[in-house]
Order: structure tokens, then C-alpha cells, then sequence
């Protein structure tokens, strides 16, 4: 079944609801899975077990646990042979994310972005470009986020 298809039929969040047999890994706050409409071969999905959009929304505990369950990931796929690994994570639900509950894919040899972002035409800004942006940024958020 395609994905689009799929996701015609889904009527409750799909990682709500896993059967425990398709966990590759579970802890406390979060699991490793295969992700079941994969990108390329041996994808794999972190997924916090508590329903949640944003990755601004989570927990230090889930944030502690995702991290070490992405490392166990990675681990995994760099003991199958998949020496170049991206992690992507899409936060909110209007960034091409399908399910509305935060999700971090590791994708094995496969370059992520659009494609003229991912070749090599992408252009290096000068130094003075790159502070006109800083500037912009450090005085737009001077007081608003913290870290």
C-alpha cells in the first residue's frame, strides 16, 4: 500500500498504538522502531512513547532518553555496514511531517534536504553576510529565549 494511501486510513496516531513486537528497542520515555513506510532500507524512527508535537514540549527526561536511544540507532546501522547516518526531526505539523506526534528518523546513506540544497551549487556566504544575520538574530531574540 502506498503511504498516501495509508495515511487515508489512519484514524488514531499510529505510534500511540505499536505492537510491542515491532519494537526494536524499548526504554522508559521512548523506542526504536523500524519505520514502517521507510525512506531507504534499515530506516529507523525514535519515537517518545507521550504523545507530543514538539520537541520544545518534551521533557529532559524524554530529551535524555532520545538521545541515548538515537546513539543505540546509530550504533545499530554503523554495525550493519551504513557508515553515513542522518537524524532529522521536523518540529510542528506543517514541515512535511504526516504524523502529528514528534518522531526522529535515522536514515542511513541517503543525503537529506531538497535537491539543489543537498548538491553541490549550495552558496557560502561571506563574513559579512553571515554577521548581518547574527546581528538580525542576537537583537530579535535578545530577551525571548533563553538557553
Amino acid at each position: 500500500m502506498r503511504y498516501i494511501d495509508f495515511l487515508k486510513t489512519v484514524k488514531k496516531c499510529p505510534f500511540c498504538f505499536i505492537n510491542k513486537k515491532l519494537i526494536i528497542k524499548d526504554g522508559k520515555q521512548v523506542f526504536l522502531k523500524y519505520a514502517n513506510a521507510p525512506y531507504i532500507k534499515n530506516h529507523l524512527l525514535v519515537i517518545p512513547k507521550r504523545d507530543v508535537v514538539s520537541f520544545l514540549k518534551l521533557t529532559s527526561e524524554e530529551r535524555k532518553e532520545i538521545e541515548q536511544m538515537l546513539k543505540f540507532g546509530v550504533k545499530i546501522l554503523h554495525k550493519n555496514g551504513h557508515l553515513n547516518v542522518s537524524i532529522l526531526v521536523r518540529d510542528g505539523t506543517d514541515v512535511g511531517k504526516s504524523v502529528p506526534h514528534l518522531h526522529y528518523h535515522i536514515i542511513p546513506d541517503m543525503p537529506i534536504g531538497p535537491p539543489e540544497l543537498v548538491s553541490k551549487k549550495r552558496e557560502v556566504l561571506t563574513e559579512e553576510e553571515e554577521m548581518t544575520v547574527v546581528k538580525k538574530f542576537k537583537k530579535k531574540n535578545r530577551t525571548s529565549v533563553r538557553f
